[in-house]
């Protein structure tokens, strides 16, 4: 856990809404509607593509792949940033190894902040993301797991504020739901989706959503959607990010 925590960040294209410009921020976020952009992709292509290469690639990190590319293409794009440089961003894993989910039951989690050079490849990104995530859960993590998370909390794994990570990532997938369309008596599932709308009260809570924030859900038929939630910044800032991972996915949007 230390060598994560350690690691040094990169938020070269400015995504984080600074701490002290929130009231700010706020104020004009409350004087306009808002709502959650959601997006539909087929991935099936784009995964089996990846594992072509890299066959033990979570497609957590594929997707996480993909973002990170949208990302990367603004920064370079519209924020005259360098070719060559690193993004980061923090992202959700369970924080059980394999040995340990057989001894524990529920949820335990962990934001898991991740750095890869955005200027490699999508299917070499999301084998860097692989690997971190991997070394997170099975090689540093080996005492208990109550001290795992008071760990993870302590060194502000489970939060954000005005640290230099791009964005962040959620995702609230069930893979066991992923693997079958039946997994209720008598019903089939149709799709998972999601979309988070935000009304933070005070800068304290928007200090948690200062960067663009991104929930993924799988669906049994190889359907992604990926929501964002609203930006506390202005609403372009969502529908450019969409745009571009439109380009990045290369599969058609199959948004309604």
């Amino acid at each position: 856990m230390r060598k994560i925590i350690d690691s040094p960040n990169y938020d070269l294209g400015q995504h984080v809404i600074p701490i002290s410009s929130l009231d700010n921020a706020l104020a004009d976020y409350r004087s306009t509607p808002r709502a959650p952009l959601i997006q539909y992709f087929n991935v099936d292509a784009l995964i089996r593509d990846c594992r072509d290469k890299y066959p033990s690639l979570s497609k957590n990190s594929i997707i996480c792949a993909a973002i990170t590319k949208a990302i990367y293409a603004i920064n370079v794009q519209e924020k005259a940033v360098d070719a060559k440089h690193n993004i980061s961003f923090k992202m959700v894993s369970d924080i059980l190894s394999p040995g340990m989910r057989q001894q524990y039951s529920g949820n335990y989690i962990a934001f898991v902040p991740v750095t890869v050079d955005g200027e490699k490849l999508l299917e070499d990104i999301a084998y860097d993301i692989n690997c971190t995530v991997v070394d997170f859960k099975e090689n540093e993590l080996d005492t208990s797991v109550f001290a795992l998370t008071e760990e993870a909390i302590r060194n502000a794994l489970v939060g954000t504020a005005d640290d230099p990570l791009s964005f962040i990532v959620t995702n609230w997938n069930n893979f066991s739901f992923i693997e079958t369309k039946d997994f209720l008596l008598n019903c089939q599932s149709i799709r998972h989706q999601s979309g988070v709308n935000i009304n933070p009260k005070d800068s304290l809570g928007a200090a948690l959503v200062n960067r663009p924030v991104l929930v993924i859900n799988f669906s049994p038929d190889g359907e992604l959607c990926i929501s964002q939630f609203p930006s506390l910044s202005l609403p372009t800032v969502n529908d450019n990010f969409a745009q571009h991972l439109n380009i990045v996915l290369q599969h058609e949007d199959v948004s309604r």
